[in-house]
């Protein structure tokens, strides 16, 4: 089977895992900000 003959659900989970692996980092900075923030007023 080819990359792009997949079905709809393996594109589903290959397109959440990269939405996962970028939006995390991203997360994480941003609670970290707001700690800092919070502690350091």
């Amino acid at each position: 089977m080819t990359f792009l003959k997949m079905p709809l659900f393996a594109w589903a989970l290959y397109a959440t895992s990269w939405i996962q692996l970028l939006a995390t980092p991203i997360i994480g900075i941003t609670l970290l900000m707001i700690v800092a923030e919070r502690v350091l007023g």
